[in-house]
């Protein structure tokens, strides 16, 4: 068969499994995608740029961020080889390195790409684009890594009124957007004011989003509910549904951290731990 179309074929099937959470079988053909175009079009081809990005994005899901710096660092090359530098083309992968670097406790470095690419969307799109929206929440989670409460804030704010405005009331992106608002809200010991996002964020990313998204919503809201008042019973089942959701994924770190919790719950000074 054609390689460019197996290639393509490839891609969409990952896409595809990524949707149903099959991110290992994604990766892999991914990879098989990537093998294709080295052997059509060498290393530096500039289709290869795209598959690494979309390579990245499934390593973020499953919070392999280490491996998706290296791939994001391998593409920003190859785009940069090509003239696409400051590109609207480089934004996700300039987002995406932004994410990598902020899971990997590197705030600042986290917090500069996604101030780079959201100049980039910004000058292309405007300021009132849902991919700017999406990059002032991601901006306020490397805030909020960094301890810049306040400052996180506002950015989970705009962000998600941009993202609101712009996307379907059902979009995961609302959800992630959602979800953001509640996390800084709960560091700022405002539970009251974090259970409304984290609820809405719940139901959307529940239906929508990847393993580790939904049970970092459930401890969220989980912490949230205990520091308001709620019942032990609800706020219980949430949390043990995270854990399980973990240990399922071999987050067993973050498993065994909830169930710490569960152990010894605690009120909203002890909800500060990185959103990723």
């Amino acid at each position: 068969p054609n390689p460019e179309a197996l290639g393509l074929a490839y891609n969409r099937l990952a896409a595809a499994l990524l949707h149903l959470r099959g991110e290992e079988e994604a990766l892999s053909l991914l990879r098989k995608e990537d093998q294709l175009i080295i052997a059509a079009n060498g290393e530096e081809h500039p289709a290869r740029f795209h598959n690494l990005v979309d390579t990245s994005a499934v390593l973020l899901d499953t919070r392999r961020f280490a491996e998706a710096s290296v791939l994001l660092h391998r593409a920003l090359s190859i785009a940069a080889s090509a003239g696409m530098q400051g590109l609207p083309a480089t934004v996700v992968a300039i987002n995406n390195l932004g994410e990598a670097e902020d899971g990997l406790g590197r705030h600042g470095e986290g917090l500069s790409r996604f101030d780079e690419a959201l100049a980039i969307a910004e000058r292309a799109y405007g300021p009132r684009h849902w991919m700017a929206g999406m990059l002032r929440v991601n901006r306020a989670r490397a805030l909020l890594g960094a301890g810049r409460l306040r400052e996180a804030l506002v950015d989970a704010e705009r962000g998600l009124g941009v993202v609101e405005e712009t996307l379907p009331a059902d979009h995961d992106f609302v959800g992630r957007a959602l979800h953001g608002l509640g996390l800084v809200r709960l560091a700022l010991c405002q539970p009251a004011r974090a259970v409304p996002p984290l609820t809405r964020a719940h139901g959307l990313l529940e239906r929508r989003g990847t393993v580790h998204e939904v049970a970092q919503v459930r401890v969220a809201l989980a912490q949230a509910l205990w520091s308001a008042g709620e019942p032990s019973t609800h706020v219980r089942r949430l949390a043990e549904d995270a854990r399980d959701s973990f240990l399922a994924a071999g987050a067993r770190a973050r498993a065994e951290e909830v169930g710490r919790w569960l152990e010894r719950p605690r009120g909203c000074a002890g909800t500060t731990t990185h959103p990723r």
